[in-house]
């Protein structure tokens, strides 16, 4: 079972499966950026010699992870509540002249944060996908940096900390055209742990005469584990503009089933099975075709 933070959007996560990637260019670098210590963790595993490896984390340092059993026949996954998390639909640019603009977004902490900014990084990885460092030619770009904040929901990220300008960066530099130089990776970390990292990376692409951020994707780095960040729609955790809980199909049963991949929680698991039975099935919402069903039990 889960317990929400109300406030802050349920997610699941999904392992990602990355190579390990050796980079060509570090020598043009003059920066390494090391992200820090990670010792194994074992979370969520039933891991039973986990807590003679390692001294057991805060109660809340970690973020809540479970792996629903409730069906057999339904996709288990881990689901996860975290402490911090930056909205990846919130981001916003403005124009301050005719060749900079400057970038803000909104962000939630449960506890007071870090929020690191690496401009036009190179990123190294370790074989399961987490960050090992973060490659930065100081001498054309700037240097990294970390601000720091209290705990607080819906809170702005200020926008004079995140400038570009279109006279110094090229379009090719901006819009990640090369697929390795990412044009902004936001961190940000709850102060209670440094182990937990959520990564957001960011490109740029032209709208009119206007550049526009677009989001790469979000990971969430767990010491030696990663996974790749997807929010819920649909899930009902206290605020006031949330959806009904019932199944959209039925209209009695609590809705506890994920739909893969448009991520709508909107179906009760007994509603699902018959899904499962139907060839070809759509999302009860979008009309997308489904291809998985997750059964999330969530305790509000």
């Amino acid at each position: 079972m889960l317990s929400t933070n109300k406030g802050l959007p349920l997610r699941f996560i999904t392992i990602l499966n990355y190579l390990k990637i050796k980079w060509t260019e570090k020598s043009n670098y003059n920066f390494s950026f090391n992200m820090g210590n990670r010792q194994p963790l074992y979370v969520g595993q039933n891991n039973p010699q986990a807590q003679n490896l390692l001294e057991p984390p805060a109660h809340d340092a970690i973020p809540n992870i479970s792996s629903p059993t409730q069906d057999q026949t339904m996709t288990p996954t881990p689901t996860v509540i975290e402490q911090v998390h930056i909205r990846g639909s919130s981001l916003t640019v403005q124009a301050d002249s005719p060749t900079t603009f400057s970038l803000s977004f909104t962000f939630d902490a449960l506890t007071d944060c870090t929020i690191s900014l690496y401009f036009f990084a190179i990123e190294t990885l370790m074989s399961t996908g987490v960050t090992e460092c973060y490659y930065v030619d100081t001498s054309r770009f700037p240097v990294p940096c970390t601000h720091t904040f209290s705990a607080g929901l819906d809170q702005n990220f200020p926008q004079n900390l995140a400038i570009f300008d279109t006279g110094k960066y090229s379009f090719h530099e901006l819009s990640h055209a090369d697929g390795k130089t990412y044009p902004l990776v936001i961190e940000i970390r709850a102060s209670v742990t440094s182990r937990i990292i959520e990564s957001t990376y960011i490109k740029f692409g032209m709208s009119g005469n206007q550049y526009q951020p677009k989001l790469i994707r979000q990971k969430l780095s767990m010491n030696e584990l990663c996974y790749e960040l997807h929010d819920i729609y649909g899930t009902t955790t206290g605020c006031e503009d949330e959806e009904t809980p019932e199944c959209v199909v039925c209209l009695t049963n609590r809705k506890d089933t994920l739909v893969i991949p448009c991520c709508h929680m909107c179906l009760c698991v007994e509603c699902a099975n018959i899904m499962r039975s139907h060839h070809n099935s759509r999302c009860p919402i979008c009309r997308t075709n489904v291809e998985t069903l997750i059964n999330i039990t969530v305790q509000t």
